[in-house]
């Protein structure tokens, strides 16, 4: 019998929602800038767990979800190459913490690495989805899981540079959509300042959550499917 739903899944679940959301509108109505706003409330919070639950080790099923992702996206259906999925931003981030999750028991240390890939993320956003930052995150999820960093500062940092990194890459948004994201900026921060993660939800969305990984995979490969032989013909 499975572990009863928590806190946590619920957050997840309403960043695989918003990831839909988004991806649906990148496809379909690229226009609607709201949609796509809606979907930066997603990588802060995949990002932070993927920290906050590192145990040491690498998960190498992240890996092989998104090789396959990306090798079946650029050959068959989009038949372009573009910058790696969020899966392999996620597997690099495990694969730094496992090199370095000494450091980030240091408040000090911890920041460095911080700021350093935060700087350097605009130029490895060309590499794979949201560069350098996604790791960034990542280790702050981690600082918090080992009581290096305050919860609720590290979800202001979570929540401020994911609303620059929205500003910077959505250069043309209007007055509307500008306070929208600092709106999920919000979203972002409370979500995650709340901090009891383990608090029991009487909802079982477990077995939603725990295939997070192959929702994503299989709602990508769908919506480029229709958008490229349906869609664009």
């Amino acid at each position: 019998m499975g572990k009863q739903t928590n806190y946590q899944d619920l957050l997840k679940l309403g960043a695989i929602v918003t990831m839909v959301v988004d991806h649906l509108g990148g496809y379909f109505f690229p226009e609607m800038m709201a949609l796509r706003v809606v979907g930066r409330y997603a990588m802060p919070i995949f990002g932070f767990f993927v920290g906050y639950n590192f145990k040491n080790s690498v998960n190498f099923y992240i890996l092989s979800y998104g090789v396959i992702l990306y090798l079946v996206s650029t050959i068959f259906i989009v038949e372009s190459f573009f910058p790696a999925n969020i899966l392999i931003s996620l597997f690099l981030g495990q694969l730094y913490l496992s090199f370095f999750y000494k450091q980030f028991h240091s408040l000090t240390k911890g920041w460095l690495h911080f700021i350093i890939l935060v700087i350097l993320s605009p130029f490895a956003s060309y590499l794979f989805d949201y560069g350098s930052l996604v790791i960034g995150i990542i280790i702050i999820g981690y600082m918090v899981k080992a009581k290096s960093i305050d919860l609720k500062i590290a979800a202001f940092v979570i929540a401020y540079v994911s609303l620059l990194h929205t500003v910077v890459n959505f250069s043309d948004l209007s007055k509307a959509n500008l306070l929208f994201c600092g709106v999920v900026a919000i979203m972002v921060y409370l979500s995650l300042s709340y901090g009891n993660f383990e608090k029991k939800v009487a909802l079982n969305i477990r077995p939603i959550t725990r295939h997070a990984l192959l929702i994503y995979c299989l709602h990508i490969l769908i919506i480029e499917f229709i958008w490229r032989y349906y869609y664009v013909g």
